[in-house]
């Protein structure tokens, strides 16, 4: 039968990690022979598969292509939209009764609302997959913190209150199975390697060495630098500098846990009935990773020390190494640039 997967998200999900593999692998074989192959939504030419996908690959920044957001799609012009329609029209045409169409954005999962464009596909005998990572959401509002919040005005505190109502997995996996052209949502709580369970899930054999597509954040000493010299970070979605610094920097302090006891036991159970509920959307052979403690115990986090959200300053001593540090992070930011 015709297949398309949707990978869905969630954000900080080692969503770049399975973009980044399927990128430089954008035809796959599945165990029974058949093919899978890996697209992304261009805003000129609308769907892009093949060995093309490998080539603007290499060309961004990122090292991967993804779709655009939900909100970006849902806006597009009218004409857009029909070009992309017919292409994925052709595609299961071209490719025959059981190929299969992979398509991603991490930031999908949150807008189930803005998917009535691919209505269509109902008329095609297609059958729609929507898989999601999701992780702790404690875990989960420590990393949003510094991957978003700590790049805008907002404090700890209302960053959290503002964030709380995202990590409820749940509701949003609901909304995504009421959609009547999707078949089946598959939620995956994250584990050490997406690549590998992506690959399981899609019934596709692998040989090769996977391991450095394991998503690796940035450490504690560039993300204090970032603090410090916010023209590195000026906004929460100035992130390009982190895939570039991320290549070159693999050794270094853990992020900073910044979340108290309080915040912990907020989100446990501001969370808990939608973690409970999650248990429909995921899997028998990945359930057992729900027994998980940061699920569902504060406790589990009392080791973690706490260090604070506010930037901290470097000592007298190392005021110019710091300075040193910040304009030799914005070269090589430029030098990789240039060579793409």
């Amino acid at each position: 039968m015709k297949r398309m997967l949707l990978h869905v998200g969630a954000s900080k999900c080692g969503s770049s990690a399975l973009q980044s593999f399927l990128s430089e692998n954008p035809v796959l074989e599945g165990e029974d022979g058949r093919k899978l192959f890996y697209g992304f939504l261009d805003n000129q030419k609308g769907l892009v598969i093949g060995e093309e996908v490998s080539d603007r690959a290499w060309a961004n920044q990122r090292g991967y292509v993804c779709c655009p957001n939900a909100g970006w799609i849902s806006d597009a012009e009218g004409s857009w939209i029909e070009m992309v329609r017919e292409q994925i029209k052709k595609f299961y045409k071209k490719k025959g009764g059981h190929a299969s169409l992979i398509l991603s954005n991490e930031g999908w999962f949150h807008n189930p609302d803005k998917f009535d464009w691919l209505s269509f596909i109902n008329k095609l005998d297609v059958n729609v997959e929507v898989v999601s990572y999701v992780r702790p959401p404690v875990e989960m509002m420590n990393s949003a913190w510094w991957q978003w919040g700590a790049w805008t005005s907002a404090g700890l505190g209302k960053y959290i209150r503002r964030r709380k109502p995202t990590l409820r997995w749940y509701d949003y996996a609901d909304k995504w199975s009421d959609i009547d052209w999707v078949s089946n949502v598959e939620i995956i709580p994250l584990d050490v390697n997406v690549v590998e369970d992506f690959l399981e899930f899609c019934g596709v054999g692998f040989s090769e060495n996977i391991q450095h597509y394991v998503n690796r954040g940035l450490p504690a000493e560039v993300l204090r630098l970032y603090q410090r010299h916010p023209e590195l970070r000026p906004g929460p979605h100035d992130s390009k500098i982190d895939f570039v610094l991320s290549k070159y920097l693999k050794h270094g302090s853990p992020t900073p846990w910044v979340l108290e006891r309080k915040d912990v036991e907020s989100i446990i159970e501001y969370t808990r009935d939608s973690n409970v509920n999650l248990s429909r959307f995921v899997g028998e052979k990945f359930s057992k990773r729900m027994d998980n403690p940061a699920w569902w115990d504060p406790d589990h986090f009392s080791n973690k020390p706490v260090s604070s959200w506010k930037p901290t300053e470097p000592s007298d001593e190392a005021v110019e190494l710091d300075e040193l540090c910040a304009a030799m992070a914005s070269v090589i930011y430029e030098l990789d640039m240039k060579s793409r």
